[in-house]
């Protein structure tokens, strides 16, 4: 770890000097801190990490002394900064997640043709791109493709091995429907062609007090938006804001409703009242907001 600091410093000075910003996004990382000698420590905890399964004593204190030390903590939502206030009394500020704008815009007006494998598939196309993990709702999946046969749900994302017997049952049911797909992975460069692609995009995720999810910012979710098309969520509280425009839903019954309503008569919101909300939430503008921090935290 000393000698890849020592390189790391030897190739910033080489491009220029100015303030040396250390920006750390999990607490394995602390050690890095003493290495660096950084004029600035930036934590940026994306995600309520002591809720995931592989979380440790040794990271619970390496997280303490991170929100401790820091110049700046950031957090992706409300209420992961309400979590690390309560290990550690100072100012958390939130960062939520964008989307590339640009490219969802450019993807919106391609004459180009969709994916192969998404082309394939007829419509209506019922679409998730992202992490398939445990906390995916795929017994819901699988039920409301039971009940809706002439309804295609596409998953778009790498399939996360679990020792979850329950996720593991419910996706072998998914994968026995014929109108059940999963795509695989697809480089980063192709993911707004295949969200335009679909009709109604889906956030259909397990919620539960000790879910991590419930505390996240779906990256997703804003580049749901910027597609226009109609977006139906899980209950999730960073997602609730935004209810003008993404339809929440909770319970089979309640998703059957929303996802026709979507189908048959556009959704919650307007295609150009989602595609407003997505432009205010890119990432550029992200980006604007985190240099003004940064640079308020090298003046200081």
């Amino acid at each position: 770890m000393r000698l890849q600091a020592r390189r790391w410093k030897r190739g910033l000075d080489s491009i220029g000097h100015g303030p040396l910003i250390l920006y750390v996004f999990h607490p394995m990382f602390l050690a890095y801190v003493g290495r660096m000698n950084a004029d600035v420590v930036v934590y940026h905890a994306y995600d309520l990490y002591d809720h995931t399964p592989d979380w440790t004593d040794a990271l619970e204190r390496a997280e303490r002394a991170l929100i401790q030390d820091s110049d700046l903590v950031l957090t992706a939502s409300e209420q992961i900064a309400d979590a690390l206030r309560a290990k550690v009394d100072r100012e958390i500020r939130v960062l939520p997640n964008g989307a590339d704008f640009t490219a969802f815009e450019q993807a919106r007006h391609d004459t180009l043709p969709l994916p192969a494998d998404l082309s394939a598939i007829s419509r209506p196309r019922l679409g998730w791109v992202g992490s398939l993990h445990p906390q995916v709702d795929y017994g819901l999946v699988a039920e409301l493709a039971k009940r809706r046969p002439d309804w295609n749900f596409v998953l778009v994302g790498v399939l996360i091995e679990t020792a979850d017997p329950r996720a593991e049952a419910e996706i072998a049911s998914c994968r026995a429907l014929p109108n059940v797909h999963f795509l695989g992975a697809k480089p980063a460069s192709h993911i707004a062609r295949y969200l335009v692609g679909m009709d109604v995009n889906l956030m259909f995720y397990r919620l539960s007090a000790s879910s991590w999810i419930s505390a996240g910012y779906p990256l997703k979710l804003h580049e749901y938006l910027a597609t226009g098309h109609p977006v139906v969520s899980a209950d999730v509280p960073s997602v609730r804001p935004f209810s003008h425009v993404v339809r929440i839903a909770d319970g089979v019954n309640d998703w059957h409703a929303a996802i026709e309503d979507a189908l048959l008569r556009g959704g919650q919101g307007s295609p150009q009242e989602r595609i407003a909300v997505a432009a205010e939430n890119s990432w550029a503008k992200r980006v604007e907001t985190l240099e003004a921090w940064l640079t308020e935290a090298t003046e200081v």
